[in-house]
Order: C-alpha cells, then structure tokens, then sequence
C-alpha cells in the first residue's frame, strides 16, 4: 500500500517540460526550442512539472531573459504570454518548488528565438550604413581641361 503521508522529506525537483506553444493563432507542439517567425506579436508557450507523489503541491515560476526583470509566478494552468518579443535568442527559465517547499534555484532553460525582419538584421544594417557613407563621400572628379570661366 502507498501512502503520502508517509513519504520522506526529499530535495528532488520536479520535472519540467513545455507542452505547447501558440504562435498568433497557430498551435504547435513545444521542443526545446521556440522559433518565432518575424513579426510575432502574440505568443503563449504552455508548461508543466511532473511530481507524482504531490502534483497539487507543486508551484511553478518563469522569467524571459531580455523581457522580465522578474520571476513571474505561473498560473494553475502554467502559461508564459508575451507580446513583441526583442529579436534575437532569449532564455526562458523556469523553476519549480517540490511537494516540500523546496525551489529549484536553477531551473530548466529552454530557448526562445524571434526572428527579425530582413531590415533588422545585422547585413542589412551594414549595407545600409556603407551606402550612406558612399552616399555622402565628397564627390573628387576634377575638370581634365583646366580651363577657368
């Protein structure tokens, strides 16, 4: 017979995993990766923890590096939503606290990469700002005659 109340006090963290991720209006099974294509503007990334000897005791937090200054506390149903995220490759952390109270300091990372559009991106910048050099270079071709007015 197993009983819960039995169980002895442990430091062992939760599983966690994400399950799906909601880009606009398309859902889509999770990885470790989210891949956000250009001009995201809304996206909900579900997770979750397995703890099989105290599943309602588990509570759970999530932090975006680059867009959260803060461990945000989850929902009952653990859901990150966002709204234009920065391009490039962010860290989403998170972490659970176990049957016993215990947070995981650390956590589990999984990476969130929005893509930019083609103006913001790195080339285009650069060709941008050579062009405007080259744009605003004095312009040195001389009269070969000589000749005075």
């Amino acid at each position: 017979m197993f009983d819960l109340r039995r169980l002895s006090v442990t430091d062992e963290k939760p599983s966690i995993y994400l399950t799906d991720v909601t880009i606009g209006r398309n859902k889509q099974h999770a990885g470790r990766e989210v891949v956000l294509p250009a001009g995201t503007n809304h996206v909900e990334i579900n997770f979750a923890a397995v703890e099989v000897s105290a599943p309602e005791k588990i509570r759970l937090q999530y932090r975006l590096d680059g867009v959260d200054s803060e461990w945000l506390d989850a929902p009952a149903n653990p859901v990150a939503v966002y709204s234009r995220i920065p391009v490039g490759t962010h860290a989403l952390h998170i972490r659970a606290c176990n049957r016993n109270g215990t947070w995981d300091r650390q956590g589990v990372v999984f990476m969130v990469t929005q893509q930019p559009y083609f103006y913001q991106t790195r080339w285009f910048v650069a060709a941008m700002i050579t062009l405007g050099i080259s744009a605003s270079a004095p312009n040195r071709t001389h009269n070969s005659r000589g000749a005075c007015a």
